[in-house]
């Protein structure tokens, strides 16, 4: 059997030589966040037997805005009450 991982050591595929698995390949694949999004098992002729794709959630970050505009000497704003917001990353930076 031999084995394959990324830098982050999570297993990228392993194949497997003699006895009755003797040929299969299972891979698997990751996303930025080191999350599993497929894995697949294949034959000795790397024809698919059977795959799986996984989805997640976007993370959610929290956006902390202030009824007033008050702001430090440094610039930074005076939070005076705050709203709280659970949002996706991606659109997090567009608030800013």
């Amino acid at each position: 059997m031999a084995y394959r991982r990324n830098v982050a050591g999570q297993l990228l595929g392993e194949k497997y030589a003699g006895g009755p698995l003797n040929g299969l390949t299972v891979t698997n694949r990751y996303d930025q966040l080191l999350r599993r999004t497929n894995v697949a098992t294949l034959n000795a002729s790397l024809a698919s037997l059977s795959s799986t794709a996984y989805s997640h959630h976007q993370p959610l970050c929290r956006a902390i805005a202030s009824d007033r505009d008050d702001r430090d000497r440094s610039g930074f704003p005076i939070l005076r009450a705050e709203i709280v917001l659970n949002i996706p990353c991606n659109l997090f930076r567009d608030l800013l």
